[in-house]
């Protein structure tokens, strides 16, 4: 079996890692991949928001099917144009992706079809700040209509901090004209976890839960990012609430996309709280995430290349999703000054010395140059271990850490600790 992987990121190289341990796989292509990649894969340059470009290579290689990791290429429309070619294809098509490619979409889908979220409301005009944000009292929650990872989410504590942030959002530079919309959403304290499903447009399956660390520095401080870490294991989630989460979130969700003709296909993630009143969507994302795809596809068992591909032709077989751990960690490395600017351009040491030590490292931003990795994005690598608890796997994968360094190296050393 031959399988093209769209994606450049650590979560592409954990897909192409994932295919290429399968028996069940020839070949493994990716495009661009990236310096860990080509390891796993025959990696191609390429620009993977050119739809018919991405196309061009899986005709050229002749692969059997196609899984899509960036939201760029979904958006871009690579699904829609992979199935008018006949060619397989993990993800989904634009018109259901807007589950995940607008808050708004997805806020506004709950309410009309019953699935439980925070209450909220959308501001589009800054004339309006000053009486919506009133209605929801301090602290408020802040949210961009597109996800973009960093600055896209808020917490703020008074008033004159939300009328600050929702202005930015609302007229910032960095924002389109499509963009200007904030969803205002209520404070709730809680415990937050992905809750990830893979779709065939008729039947899912179910991955082990996932907690993900965004903010910059220990602790949660400092600016939000697009994680820094994250860790699965069956604890952080009780088995009497998989129910629920199915019956209230999960099958309202693919159900509904089903009856409007828009069938949900690929990997729908629920972002959760965990509140008194029982389980909360938060949001939905479209695709694995990243570094979450990382300790999701370290904790599985083989048989991963026969579930894509069995998606991919809308004939999943629920029996191949399988752990080989009770609890896998992953720690991101990242460049200084990361999610603000940072410098680029430095070599890579010791990721070999690190993965003799039983761990993956999947890389993010990094490329070849002179046959050694160096950096080229802000979160470079994530050192990926498992265990057979989370303690063993946060313990393992942070001895890895240890032994790679690049100038400026930064990472949070409390992903997976308890809390003090």
């Amino acid at each position: 079996m031959k399988i093209l992987v769209i994606g450049g990121d650590g979560r592409a190289h954990a897909i192409a890692w994932r295919l290429a341990a399968d028996s069940s796989t020839n070949s493994v292509f990716c495009v661009p991949g990236n310096a860990g990649a080509v390891d796993d894969a025959l990696c191609i340059p390429g620009n993977i928001s050119r739809v018919s470009e991405m196309s061009a290579v899986a005709d050229l290689f002749n692969v059997d099917c196609a899984v899509v990791g960036p939201s760029e290429a979904i958006l871009a429309g690579v699904v829609d144009e992979f199935r008018s070619k006949g060619i397989p294809i993990v993800g989904p098509a634009k018109e259901s992706a807007r589950l995940g490619s607008s808050r708004v979409f997805a806020k506004e889908f709950m309410v009309r079809h019953g699935i439980p979220t925070l209450e909220f409301a959308v501001l589009e005009r800054i004339e309006d700040i000053h009486n919506t944000l009133g209605n929801f009292g301090y602290p408020v929650v802040l949210k961009a209509d597109r996800s973009t990872g960093q600055d896209d989410v808020v917490i703020a504590r008074d008033a004159t901090t939300a009328q600050s942030e929702a202005t930015r959002m609302l007229g910032g530079d960095e924002a389109g004209e499509a963009d200007k919309r904030i969803v205002v959403e209520e404070y709730t304290e809680g415990e937050k976890l992905l809750f990830t499903v893979l779709s065939d447009g008729e039947s899912y399956c179910l991955f082990p839960p996932i907690r993900t660390q965004r903010h910059a520095h220990d602790g949660s401080q400092g600016p939000r990012t697009a994680g820094m870490g994250a860790y699965s294991d069956d604890s952080i989630l009780d088995s009497s609430d998989y129910g629920t989460i199915l019956d209230l979130i999960v099958e309202p969700a693919l159900s509904t996309m089903i009856r409007q003709g828009t069938p949900f296909t690929g990997f729908l993630v629920s972002e959760l709280m965990m509140t008194p009143s029982g389980p909360k969507a938060l949001e939905f994302r479209v695709q694995l995430g990243d570094p979450e795809a990382q300790a999701l596809l370290y904790r599985l068992a083989g048989g991963f290349a026969q579930l894509i591909a069995g998606t991919a032709q809308r004939s999943m077989d629920l029996s191949l999703v399988r752990t080989v751990a009770k609890s896998s960690a992953c720690v991101v490395m990242a460049s200084d000054g990361y999610p603000g600017p940072y410098s680029t351009g430095f070599e890579i040491e010791g990721i070999r010395r690190a993965e003799q030590r039983n761990v993956k490292v999947f890389h993010a931003g990094t490329k070849l140059s002179g046959g050694k990795p160096v950096t080229i994005g802000g979160r470079v690598i994530g050192v990926t271990a498992q265990g057979k608890n989370l303690a063993s796997a946060v313990d393992r994968a942070y001895a890895a850490v240890e032994s790679i360094q690049f100038r400026g190296a930064h990472y949070r050393r409390d992903i997976g600790r308890p809390r003090v």
